[in-house]
């Protein structure tokens, strides 16, 4: 399992490479590292992934994309170690991670951004703060909101209804 800054990569990949040999799985979370990059620089059957925020409690969801030397046994156990943070979704496509990771991964930040700016709002309106912060955690609440929009075909705006 590779999780770096991207940035630093290039340094740690050459250390990586005398570990990896053509049939070591090596699944990646680096944000915008390509699989081939990460076959030059430390070999192996590479898996690219993208888990968001929410992976870290076990309720994310992950992108995963296997490079064409994967096996279906390796991309089993690739598929079992990302799914202890959350379910994931396989793309077939590799140019479609960028994308994909962009809405998954930004979409908490909004959500988060969102509960910020309500309780800010509803502490200008003068109740105690501590109420404010009381009522998103409660029910109804961002968390319970995003459980309609599971249980509604698409698009989300059919949740409101």
């Amino acid at each position: 399992m590779i999780a770096l800054k991207p940035q630093t990569f290039g340094e740690a990949g050459s250390v990586l490479k005398p570990f990896s040999g053509p049939s070591t799985l090596v699944v990646s979370i680096m944000a915008g590292t390509t699989i081939a990059s990460i076959e030059a620089a430390c070999g192996g059957s590479v898996v690219r992934a993208m888990p968001n925020t929410p992976a870290a409690i076990g309720r994310g969801i992950t992108v995963a994309v296997a490079a064409k030397n994967v096996s279906t046994a390796q991309r089993a156990v690739a598929d079992a170690l990302l799914r202890a943070t959350g379910s994931v979704e396989w793309v077939d496509d590799e140019s479609l991670m960028d994308a994909v990771t962009a809405v998954s991964g930004s979409g908490p930040a909004y959500i988060f951004l969102l509960a910020e700016e309500l309780a800010r709002a509803g502490v200008e309106a003068r109740p105690a703060a501590g109420t404010c912060h009381k009522t998103l955690r409660a029910k109804p609440s961002p968390a319970p909101a995003s459980c309609c929009i599971d249980r509604t075909p698409p698009p989300p705006r059919c949740a409101r209804t």
